[in-house]
């Protein structure tokens, strides 16, 4: 089912917005955000080598978007900051997976990814 009400917010909140109601910015929501999202869990469920890559342009995907978001209607709520802070944290999780940043504990990858196989 699509809403495209709003979920009962004034569409005065698209006012310096390219977009006239709020479908649009729904549907861009859904296939980048949502979509990214979806691709990295299911990446690294797989285990697959491009996992981390696909995590980073999420969080990156999921920071840009509040920071547009918040811009666009001049106005900030809690949900906001929480979805911000998502974004860090899934940017913070794998630079430390990567070993970059030297004070996150570093898992070592090459043990979690290893398939596990059962030796005679």
């Amino acid at each position: 089912m699509l809403f495209t009400d709003g979920l009962g917010m004034p569409l005065s909140m698209l006012e310096n917005s390219p977009f006239p109601s709020f479908v649009g910015p729904a549907i861009i929501l859904l296939v980048v955000i949502g979509g990214t999202q979806a691709l990295a869990t299911v990446l690294t469920v797989r285990h697959s080598p491009t996992f981390l890559l696909w995590s980073a342009v999420a969080g990156f995907a999921m920071i840009i978007w509040i920071m547009i978001e918040t811009a666009i209607i001049r106005g900030f709520s809690v949900l906001q900051a929480l979805y911000f802070s998502t974004g860090i944290a899934q940017l913070a999780l794998v630079l430390a997976l990567l070993g970059i940043v030297a004070w996150l504990p570093r898992v070592q990858l090459a043990e979690r990814l290893a398939p596990t196989t059962s030796r005679p």
